[in-house]
């Protein structure tokens, strides 16, 4: 559950890497038991939209 909430509160910071965020969101994603297409939704909207 702590990983669910981790996932659903994580942000791209401005200017960090996207390779660096994705690792961080991967690291964290792969605790929290979501399905890859609910994984996917989380990812695309936690990113910058500046990038």
């Amino acid at each position: 559950m702590e990983a669910r909430n981790a996932i659903q509160h994580l942000r791209q910071a401005k200017g960090q890497m996207a390779a660096e965020f994705a690792q961080n969101f991967k690291d964290i994603g792969d605790q929290t038991g979501l399905s890859d297409v609910n994984l996917q939704e989380c990812f695309h909207s936690s990113l910058n939209p500046e990038i």
